[in-house]
């Protein structure tokens, strides 16, 4: 093994600890599960269809939505925003649980995370081809979703409180650390996990929501990645920090609004891009 190769498996290692902690304890719920396969394994995708929606009929989704979640997240426990912002829209809410997180298999790293993403977005679009698929990503799901948004067709991208690594990495150490070794800690950090080296590829229309508290991505590097975005994207700045769960009563209006708008927006960009 090279000394190139040894020092890339050893970057994937220390940014995937850093990036993720996983959980496989067991936690019920209700949803369907499916296990799809990828090169490493099989990871699971937890299914659960809008109000009134049938597993049985495959057919029937007008819109399926790939959750991504936070370091911490488990889709057992996940909810299905923004598909519950959306009235009378039939929806099927799909969540992963990338390596090592619940029943998910294999190693956990960059490349094996990232894989596992484009493996569900591709089982998602082969089994609804005719439903406009979104991608929903939060925090570190937030970076991937961007990466996704560049590789793959998506109808339109929920992206919430993103990190941008290599700029949150400095913000971070820049102020204590001489900058030698703050540009040596950059310059680790996986071309994957740096959302402006993709977004100028992404192009279908996004929404961006930006806690104005949040204090792990501080909102004007958020801010950054979407100046570069090179769709349409609409930016909604809301009160809270970086986890918050819940919105405030006037954001929350404001939220079900601009969900409502890339509906349409998605709607018109994908009937233009399949023709």
């Amino acid at each position: 093994m090279g000394r190139s190769e040894t020092s890339g498996a050893w970057r994937q290692r220390l940014w995937s600890r850093m990036l993720l902690a996983p959980s496989s304890r067991r936690i019920p719920c209700e949803k369907q599960e499916v296990q799809v396969p990828y090169r490493h394994g099989a990871v699971q995708l937890w299914a659960e269809p809008s109000p009134g929606g049938e597993f049985a009929d495959e057919g029937a989704p007008e819109l399926v939505i790939l959750r991504l979640l936070g370091r911490r997240g488990r889709a057992e426990l996940a909810t299905q925003d923004p598909s519950n912002r959306l009235v009378g829209i039939r929806s099927m809410t799909w969540t992963l649980n990338p390596p090592g997180f619940g029943g998910s298999s294999g190693p956990v790293t960059v490349a094996t995370y990232l894989g596992s993403v484009v493996a569900a977005y591709d089982f998602l679009a082969a089994r609804y081809a005719g439903a406009l698929i979104w991608v929903y990503g939060k925090s570190i799901g937030g970076t991937a979703a961007m990466y996704l948004a560049a590789h793959r067709p998506l109808s339109a991208l929920v992206v919430k409180n993103l990190i941008d690594v290599q700029a949150t990495v400095h913000q971070r150490v820049s102020r204590w650390v001489p900058r030698p070794i703050t540009d040596a800690i950059k310059s680790s950090i996986p071309a994957e996990f740096r959302p402006r080296l993709w977004d100028h590829r992404s192009h279908c229309p996004a929404l961006f929501v930006i806690s104005t508290a949040d204090r792990l991505s501080w909102p004007h590097m958020q801010d950054a990645v979407v100046a570069s975005y090179a769709g349409v994207a609409t930016v909604l700045h809301v009160a809270g920090t970086h986890d918050d769960q819940a919105l405030v009563p006037e954001d929350e209006a404001r939220y079900a609004s601009a969900i409502n708008l890339l509906w349409k927006q998605g709607g018109n960009w994908t009937a233009r891009n399949r023709g």
